[in-house]
């Protein structure tokens, strides 16, 4: 956003990487900016294949800061999105149980700048993921989240624990 003031910062570490940051409110919109963080695919050389998958899962060793709904899932796919179209869920409680989360690949809405528009189904792109990435929307204050994987699962969480909001307030 022109005139944002939000930051981030990743460091990466012992299998971990910690997404810390603050979004900050836009003066001139008297809303919050965004934080983005996505993977660097220079190369734009596909990561594995997913197909057969059912699920985008993250797991993260903690989380704090935001509520879990701030966040969202950001995702491009050869041939289909470029640096303004991607494929983007948003994080809830519905797909979060503690420090997971597990969304499913129909879930995933193609969209240009954060509006929904028309395209080819994320399921059906499988295999030409190059950049996979979080952002935050809709909310100021800071955060902290330190991931331990992205990866493409076939089957359903099981949280024998009642659902925990994954970030803190």
């Amino acid at each position: 956003v022109m005139g944002g003031e939000s930051t981030s910062t990743i460091t990466v570490g012992s299998g971990v990487g910690v997404w810390k940051g603050e979004v900050k409110v836009v003066d001139s919109l008297q809303a919050p900016g965004f934080c983005t963080l996505r993977t660097d695919n220079l190369d734009e050389k596909p990561f594995p294949d997913s197909t057969g998958t059912t699920y985008f899962t993250v797991r993260m060793e903690e989380a704090s800061g935001l509520p879990v709904e701030t966040f969202k899932a950001e995702i491009r796919a050869t041939g289909v999105t470029d640096s303004q179209l991607m494929y983007q869920a948003k994080l809830s409680d519905e797909y979060c149980c503690g420090t997971r989360c597990q969304v499913p690949w129909s879930a995933f809405e193609l969209s240009w700048r954060g509006q929904e528009v028309d395209g080819p189904a994320l399921s059906e792109n499988l295999d030409k993921i190059t950049t996979i990435g979080l952002g935050t929307s809709g909310t100021a204050g800071e955060f902290s989240l330190s991931i331990n994987s992205f990866s493409g699962t076939c089957y359903p969480q099981d949280c024998n624990e009642e659902k925990t909001q994954l970030v803190a307030a």
